[in-house]
Formats: C-alpha cells, structure tokens, sequence
C-alpha cells in the first residue's frame, strides 16, 4: 500500500535503534526525509547509512533531550537541513519500570525529564513548521495539528535483551528460552517487534490515516486485558 508520504519531512527521537529506528527506516522506505536524533552519534550515523543505501535521503543530530535547550536546537537543525517538518515522532526513551514503592524521586525525575517535558519543549519548538505543514504528531498532545499516541507493550528491542540477559543468569536458560518464558508469562501469543510498531507509526502518520485524531493505541498483543 502507497501511504502517499513521498516528499514528507520527518523528525524521529530516539531512532538509532529499536523502535525508533524501524521507524525511520519505515518511513524512508515510504519515501520520506529523515532526520535521526539520539545519544549516541555511531548509531545513529549507522542507522543514516542504512537508510542511504536503500536510497533514501537521512541526516542526524546529536541531542540529549533532557537538556532543556535541546530541542530548539533540534528544530533550528532541522531548519538548516530540510527547510520545513512534517512529521513529528517522540519516540525518545523509555521510563522505568518497577514497584510504585520501591521506585525513588530520582525514577520519577528522569521518566518525567525524558518522556514528557522533553516531548513537550520538541512539539512546541516545532510547532510553526509543523503548522506551515499542516503536519502530524506521534505521541505529543495539542490542537490544530494531528495527534495519536501508541502505546506499545513488550517489544524484542536491544533494551529488552539487556533485561534478558540479566534474568538468564538467574535462571541458567538461553536466550530464546528466556524469551519464550517471559512470553508465557506475560501471556501473549509472542513479544511485540519494532517493525509491528513502525508499521502501524507510518499508517497513523499517512494521509490515509489522517482521519484519525486524538486516539491511544494500545499495541501489545493482549497483555493488557480489555474488560
């Protein structure tokens, strides 16, 4: 199916691995520009160069969006490169899990820092390109713009492995065994991958799915049980 994104500008947080990445390498693949955001200026310029070798057009910026002058300087970058932005993804980061009461001020911060106000400060500093644009955000609330969240559940991503591998020396499984005991336990029928989420991200972020607005999206095979 043609999304009709060719031409479109693309801003993506967090995209030099997981989910973020699938992302823009969806949407490249649609025919969009991409700008790459992260931490970590390797990964990201790999995941640039994949997108260049499929013939795609990708630029990167180094940013730690906790940082609260970061994402102007997102968007002034952003100006420089492409002139203009039609798709906004705040993808960045991830909060932490845990029990409610063991989790410190500290969790709290840094969950809030990265997830909201960080997501917050991009959709405002990005908002005159965005509406010149009559663009579209993943994730961030407002008006006059398109907006939706995903909220994904358990995705094979790298972070998830990580976990893994921390569980497997406990229970002396490898890793798909680990992989498939923590399917079981989460009951459902298998993990989330990143490409299950880009796909649906490119839809959402399509003139197809334009008519679609203000809606939460739950992604996660059943975990969450709907009563």
């Amino acid at each position: 199916m043609d999304l009709a994104l060719r031409g479109k500008v693309a801003l993506i947080t967090g995209s030099s691995r997981g989910i973020g990445r699938a992302i823009a390498e969806m949407l490249a693949r649609e025919g969009s520009a991409i700008m790459l955001t992260g931490r970590d200026a390797a990964a990201l310029e790999e995941t640039a160069q994949a997108i260049r070798a499929r013939g795609g057009d990708a630029k990167t910026h180094l940013a730690e969006l906790r940082d609260e002058t970061a994402p102007a300087a997102l968007v002034a970058a952003m100006t420089r490169e492409f002139g203009r932005l039609d798709l906004l993804v705040s993808n960045a980061g991830a909060t932490k899990r845990g029990d409610f009461l063991q989790l410190t001020d500290a969790d709290w911060h840094d969950g809030f820092a990265l997830k909201f106000f960080a997501h917050v400060r991009l959709a405002r500093a990005s908002w005159p390109l965005l509406k010149a644009a009559g663009g579209s955000i993943l994730a961030i609330g407002g008006d006059g713009i398109q907006v939706n969240t995903i909220h994904p559940g358990h995705v094979d991503t790298d972070r998830m492995r990580r976990q893994m591998r921390q569980r497997m020396e406990k229970s002396g499984l490898d890793m798909a065994a680990q992989i498939e005991a923590y399917r079981r336990e989460l009951n459902v029928p298998r993990l989330g991958l990143p490409d299950d989420v880009a796909a649906l991200a490119a839809f959402i972020l399509s003139p197809r799915g334009r008519w679609l607005h203000g809606a939460t999206i739950i992604m996660d095979g059943g975990e969450i049980e709907m009563l």
